[in-house]
């Protein structure tokens, strides 16, 4: 296959793997993730956004230890089309490890972030859809008001 085609082929299973994680399907979802992971492999930007994830159905089906393994992959800078993903990955993966005050640190920088961007936004309806219907965007705000707690 082409390097084109194993790019659209790794975006394609990066989005099937979501929406399985929204439907509960976390095996299939993970499965989907690491085919992406492996498909991405030649472009780091993309492959840290599905690393994300593949983090995230790791997580939720109990596997902290494989999801910790691949911590050091969601480091560096991150592309701005996936940084919520990936800072949501980062933070869950802290709280993981046991350390939810970094974590919380983490979020708080990344939902100001996001707020600025939402900001710029004129339209009020559009500026909320960035922020409540953008899957990434909503598990930030979620992650954040989670960790600051009541």
């Amino acid at each position: 296959a082409s390097s084109g085609d194993r790019l659209m082929t790794g975006g394609a299973r990066d989005v099937r793997a979501g929406i399985l994680l929204a439907r509960g399907d976390l095996a299939s979802a993970e499965t989907e993730a690491r085919a992406a992971v492996t498909d991405l492999e030649p472009w780091p930007s993309h492959r840290m956004a599905v690393v994300a994830t593949l983090v995230e159905a790791l997580l939720r089906r109990g596997k902290q230890d494989e999801a910790l393994e691949l911590e050091s992959v969601l480091q560096g800078p991150a592309p701005v089309w996936a940084d919520a993903a990936i800072v949501v990955a980062r933070a869950r993966l802290l709280v993981a490890r046991g350390d939810p005050g970094h974590a919380l640190q983490l979020v708080r920088l990344a939902r100001a972030k996001l707020e600025e961007r939402a900001a710029a936004i004129v339209e009020p309806a559009l500026r909320a859809s960035f922020l409540e219907r953008v899957v990434h965007h909503a598990a930030l705000v979620a992650l954040a008001d989670e960790l600051e707690g009541p």
